[in-house]
């Protein structure tokens, strides 16, 4: 990957003016969302569960809360533990705001849709000849929209805005040695989306790092170490994840067909779990391959249209084995690499000479698909109970590993389950509490703490004795201790080479 001009080119609509634009025009975007009733296919349904209990754990005091309690009807659930928060802090700002659950969740789409265009816009700025034009394209390209109004995929689409800060941090990386930027971009994404933050280190960082390093080896020390130090920030987060995983059943979820990546290769028809999924990613695919041949076509040397080009390729699986690497089989969707494609297609539209209406010609069919998905969907599934957001049903990899599969995962078995057990039983010489088992929960019994284990066969909670004198709270556990530990060990020499460079002369970004 080629870095951005050293040679500014005349700035274009910069200052207050275009950040108006660009809020404007999320407004816009967002107004059909605005004036349509609830939606709650897709991911929608499970972001109102979730956003529901994280304001309210969070309005109680807790600064992290990672264990949501009214989940599966109470029985409760470490979701926390495992998917990043940044987003969902979005929309805890606007629940303590007194917006409703579902209006807190509008709002942090809406927020995030404009952040998007402020932060491709200041990648933009300063070295394109339209940085404003390609930040509104970048806001309405379809993906984008897709990733709002088809899939409700709160996380992934905060994490477009974090993707121009990224190459933000990249670029004063390289310029001016300094890895702070690069640090708490590369932090934020991995805070709000995993699956974002790895094949954006796999498919922008990774190769852009190499091209970046083979012209200069002394660029490999301040990235590096912006990477380095991006992880450590995050370890708050990270090392609970990686810690914890083997208590719940993620594995039910990757043996779903249709959460596999290499499933959906265009090349393998035979595997696609959905005919009309695997045409959408066909279509998202050759419409963005169209917009970036154009782009080619007056500038044949563009790294950025050819990047698209090949990351297009990636998503649809001509790149024999990718999607069964380790960690990346575990991203779900080959299309969310789709999100790095609209970036470079957005980078490599600011920098076209090419003349305006044949710029247009080649990015039509992206804005026509888009206009397209502007419409809300309101689809419902008939086997979910009418009551599913009172009881907070949730989805299945969350629950404990080893617990029982009676039934529907989000319905019937945890129904059933929790109507046996609504308050603590004894068996035996053991109390079981009606609640899911996790490793943080502490049993105190008469001011002694007593050891928790997960019942056989429910995986409830349970201690050895009765349950009067007894309490049961979610603690603390090593992991994150040694998560915080190590964000802060990250934040402080962050901050030490922070005030070194300003110390420093340094070369000005390339």
């Amino acid at each position: 990957m080629g870095n951005p001009a050293s040679k500014a080119t005349q700035p274009a609509n910069e200052g207050w003016r275009a950040y108006v634009i660009i809020g404007v025009a999320a407004l816009v975007l967002m107004l059909p969302a605005l004036f349509t009733g609830q939606m709650i296919h897709d991911s929608f349904w499970i972001d109102i569960v979730w956003a529901d209990q994280f304001t309210s754990v969070l309005k109680s005091g807790t600064l992290y809360p990672r264990w949501l309690p009214w989940s599966y009807d109470g029985l409760g659930a470490p979701i926390f533990y495992f998917y990043p928060p940044l987003a969902f802090y979005l929309t805890a700002l606007f629940g303590l705001l007194g917006i409703s659950t579902y209006g807190s969740l509008i709002a942090a789409f809406g927020t995030a849709l404009a952040a998007s265009g402020l932060s491709m816009f200041n990648w933009l700025r300063g070295w394109t000849k339209r940085p404003l034009l390609a930040a509104l394209f970048y806001m309405a390209a379809p993906y984008h929209l897709m990733d709002f109004y088809r899939r409700g995929a709160l996380a992934e689409f905060a994490a477009f805005a974090f993707i121009p800060l990224v190459a933000l941090g990249m670029r004063r990386a390289i310029g001016t040695r300094s890895p702070a930027w690069l640090a708490l971009a590369y932090a934020g994404l991995i805070l709000t989306h995993l699956p974002a933050a790895l094949l954006a280190s796999v498919l922008l960082i990774a190769p852009w790092g190499i091209v970046a390093t083979m012209r200069d080896r002394q660029a490999a020390a301040p990235l590096a170490i912006g990477i380095g130090l991006g992880l450590g920030l995050a370890a708050i987060y990270l090392v609970p994840m990686q810690m914890l995983r083997g208590e719940i059943s993620t594995h039910y979820m990757l043996s779903i067909a249709q959460y596999q990546a290499a499933n959906w290769s265009l090349i393998a028809p035979d595997r696609w779990p959905s005919i009309a999924g695997a045409m959408l990613l066909a279509g998202l695919c050759g419409i963005m391959v169209f917009a970036a041949l154009g782009l080619i076509a007056s500038r044949r040397r563009d790294p950025w249209a050819w990047g698209a080009v090949a990351v297009c390729a990636v998503a649809a699986g001509l790149l024999p084995g990718f999607w069964s690497l380790p960690l990346v089989a575990n991203t779900q969707f080959p299309w969310r690499a789709l999100m790095l494609a609209e970036f470079l297609l957005a980078t490599g539209f600011a920098l076209t000479s090419m003349r305006p209406l044949f710029a247009a010609l080649a990015v039509t069919p992206m804005i026509a698909l888009s206009a397209v998905l502007l419409k809300p969907v309101h689809e419902l599934d008939p086997t979910r109970p009418t009551d599913w957001f009172e009881r907070h049903l949730d989805v299945r990899e969350y629950v404990p590993r080893g617990a029982p599969d009676e039934a529907s995962w989000y319905a019937k078995w945890a129904m059933a389950l929790s109507a046996r057990h609504k308050m603590p039983m004894q068996d035996g010489p053991f109390t079981i509490a009606p609640r899911f088992y996790f490793p943080a929960w502490e049993v105190i019994c008469h001011g002694r703490k007593v050891a928790t284990t997960p019942d056989p066969e429910t995986r409830l909670l349970r201690w050895r004795g009765g349950s009067a004198g007894c309490s049961a709270e979610i603690g603390i556990t090593p992991f994150e201790f040694a998560g915080v530990g190590l964000s802060l060990l990250s934040l402080i020499l962050l901050i030490g080479i922070a005030r070194r460079k300003q110390g420093e002369i340094v070369r000005p970004p390339t």
